[in-house]
Order: C-alpha cells, then sequence, then structure tokens
C-alpha cells in the first residue's frame, strides 16, 4: 500500500490481475485444497474473480463510450 491508502500493483492492469490470480489457485497445491474443503473459501474467491471480471468490463466500457465502437484490439 503507497502512501495514499492505494495498492500499488506495478504493472498488472486488470485483466492481468484476472490472468494471475488464475495461475496462482491453479498452481498452488494448497489452494486446490482450499477449494476442495471449504465452501466459504470457495464462495470469497468465486466472488473476488467476479469482481476482477466486472472491474475489467467496466474499464472496456469507458472506452467503448468514449469513442462510440469497441477497439479493435479488444474484439
Amino acid at each position: 500500500m503507497n502512501f495514499q491508502g492505494k495498492h500499488d500493483v506495478g504493472e498488472l492492469s486488470l485483466p492481468n490481475m484476472f490472468r494471475f490470480m488464475e495461475q496462482i489457485v491453479q498452481g498452488n497445491p494448497k489452494y486446490q485444497e482450499a477449494l476442495q474443503g471449504d465452501e466459504r473459501f470457495q464462495a470469497l474467491l468465486e466472488n473476488y474473480g467476479k469482481n476482477l471480471q466486472q472491474s475489467v468490463s467496466q474499464e472496456q466500457n469507458k472506452m467503448i463510450g468514449r469513442i462510440g465502437v469497441q477497439p479493435v484490439n479488444q474484439q
């Protein structure tokens, strides 16, 4: 966390944060084990993923609203 109270994620954009979360969960046996046995952890992680995905959609919609069409590199 930086001095302004914001989290510094460095070079991670929202889509990259979503992919990074997926890689961590898929590559870590402890996460896999926790997802199998802990319904609360599973629900929390699923909710976090949905929140990240919504943030990605909002960023894309912001760009579409500015220029009127979906940018070519996002199709």
